[in-house]
């Protein structure tokens, strides 16, 4: 599924923008005024298919089976779901 790769994508962009700030866990989500996941336009534009839904949720659960995934994009996607 494409939109799993976005997500892995997404994750690589913004490990390589908080390179420098290594203090920080890097989370799913920014917290600034209001909580808001970083990927909620990609979960904006599957909204309304319920197919695309369940097939995105599907392969996110699959994600926290695969021993492959890296805890740290393990915990963005699980910190990204919950915001949006």
């Amino acid at each position: 599924m494409k939109a799993i790769q976005g997500v892995k994508m997404s994750y690589r962009l913004h490990e390589l923008l908080q390179r420098g700030n290594s203090a920080d866990t890097l989370r799913g989500a920014r917290t600034d005024d209001i909580p808001t996941s970083l990927n909620s336009y990609l979960y904006s534009l599957i909204r309304g298919q319920r197919s695309q839904r369940r097939g995105l949720l599907t392969s996110l659960l699959n994600m926290f089976d695969d021993t492959a995934v890296s805890l740290v994009l393990v915990l963005y996607v699980s910190h990204s779901g919950v915001m949006s």
